[in-house]
């Protein structure tokens, strides 16, 4: 058994066997401190200054963070989504977006009090201190609110990707010792139980009841679980279970979490066997997203420094690292800490899949926007198809437009010579700023990419479009979280 250890500062020659088989064995010997077990903590490590000091970023809970946000901001808007999602067409094609005034909103109140209605509501099934909630579902609002409402709970996330086989979701649930599995639709919760009835593990699950958010389950509905009937109940149900329940068990929970605490599980992608499990504290994963914006972003891009809204899209897999950070607690911790107040709006399922990105971003017009290189690749793609099909007196003004873009990209970039050429500032009024209108990116004060080569024609192509360019090819600085494998 190999360990990762302190964000992978060592690795030790031989691991460590525990004296116990039921129980992992902690870290005992010299050198970086690790633990596979969820209840114990890592004494903080701290800088005498800056972002990584107390006073930079004093260690916080997720509900600390929350209840804050909530506090400041808490009539402005911290998540939409289009409810219900459109459906697409049978022809293929894709609704357009519903107008901004009908999606569906949780003011920052409104998102603080439906966490704490979950937490309760998780307490009231049984979940136990420590204990973890799984989802199974793409991006949603219900999705930030079982993390948000485990943690209050005193218990941890372990987020399914959406892309999961049951086989895999099924490990996940049982590795994770789930307590509650929160599901999206009615497919994976068939698909889950099927799986989680074939499984041959020495324990017994710990699941004791199902939630789900994307349909409607029928009154006392039950699905029988290696032999168990386990409740299956809605979102709506949860909420109004919770809304009854005293705060006072609830809120000794949440002044029992620690920062240091584990407050979710983050999956490899399991290439190499068995999926593992990485641990990661309140801390570790609001100090990195903090770090990131606060010490790189806003200074530079002038984001989240005025007491204005600024936007995100939602629809990279929140049970990865990067979503988790990006869509939940990058926008929680700035609506906490600055100026400004941040909306995540949730992109429909099925858009990847289908090529509609775009039209999400028309529709949230993001002020910061991740996307890994596959997803700027298709876009560049698209538009080069377009532009290729239009007359040549178009192709000719636009080559020109862009020509200019990509010197002044070039010029801004380090190292470069900070010239901006003749004919720039009326490229950018007549064309540039008009494509990037229509890619819903015209608002954009800040975009990245990450998570695998991109190639440099793409870069290039958005270089061409003059502003955005700078903030798609700088990079975002790796900070590692502490974090322990559990195998």
């Amino acid at each position: 058994m190999g360990n990762i250890l302190g964000g992978g500062v060592a690795i030790l020659d031989e691991a460590p066997v525990s004296k116990d088989p039921d129980c992992y064995c902690p870290y005992d010997g010299t050198g970086p401190w690790f633990t596979c077990k969820p209840e114990e903590e890592q004494k903080p490590r701290l800088a005498k200054k800056g972002i990584a000091s107390r006073e930079g970023c004093p260690p916080e809970t997720f509900a600390a963070l929350l209840k804050k946000a909530a506090e400041l901001k808490g009539d402005k808007p911290a998540m939409k989504v289009e409810r219900p999602v459109p459906a697409p067409n049978q022809d293929g094609t894709v609704p357009p977006a519903l107008e901004d005034e009908k999606w569906m909103t949780w003011t920052w109140k409104d998102y603080y009090e439906d966490a704490r209605k979950a937490g309760k509501g998780f307490i009231k099934l049984g979940l136990q201190k420590f204990e973890s909630v799984s989802v199974w579902g793409f991006n949603a609002p219900e999705w930030m609110l079982s993390l948000q409402g485990a943690t209050m709970a005193g218990g941890k996330l372990a987020g399914l990707y959406p892309t999961d086989t049951p086989e895999t979701a099924g490990y996940k649930v049982a590795h994770s010792g789930a307590a509650v599995v929160v599901v999206e639709d009615r497919s994976k919760l068939d698909r889950l139980v099927e799986a989680l009835n074939k499984r041959k593990d020495p324990k017994p699950l710990r699941v004791k009841a199902f939630v789900a958010y994307g349909f409607t389950p029928a009154d006392d509905e039950k699905v029988e679980v290696q032999g168990d009937k386990k409740p299956v109940m809605s979102w709506a149900a949860l909420m109004a279970m919770g809304g009854k329940e005293s705060d006072a068990e609830l809120d000794a929970r949440i002044a029992g979490v620690s920062p240091l605490g584990c407050a979710a599980l983050v999956y490899t992608s399991g290439t190499t066997g068995e999926p593992k499990a990485v641990m990661l504290s309140h801390d570790a994963i609001i100090f990195t997203s903090s770090g990131v914006f606060e010490a790189s972003v806003g200074p530079t891009h002038n984001f989240a420094v005025l007491p204005e809204q600024e936007r995100f899209l939602s629809y990279l897999p929140l049970s990865h690292v990067a979503g988790l950070m990006v869509d939940m607690c990058c926008p929680m911790s700035l609506t906490a800490k600055l100026p400004c107040w941040c909306t995540a709006y949730f992109a429909r399922p099925y858009d990847l899949k289908m090529g509609a990105i775009k039209d999400r971003l028309c529709a949230a017009r993001p002020t910061a926007f991740l996307g890994v290189p596959l997803v700027w690749e298709k876009i560049a793609d698209k538009l080069r198809a377009i532009g290729a099909a239009n007359s040549g007196l178009k192709q000719s003004i636009a080559s020109w437009a862009k020509d200019l873009g990509l010197t002044q990209a070039k010029s801004s970039l380090l190292g470069g010579d900070g010239y901006t050429p003749v004919g720039f500032t009326l490229a950018e009024t007549l064309i540039l700023s008009k494509v990037k209108g229509a890619l819903g990116m015209d608002q954009l004060k800040y975009a990245a990419t990450g998570a695998a080569p991109i190639r440099v024609d793409t870069l290039e192509y958005f270089g061409s479009l003059g502003s955005l360019a700078e903030a798609v090819a700088l990079p975002i600085p790796v900070q590692s979280g502490v974090g322990a494998v559990l195998h």
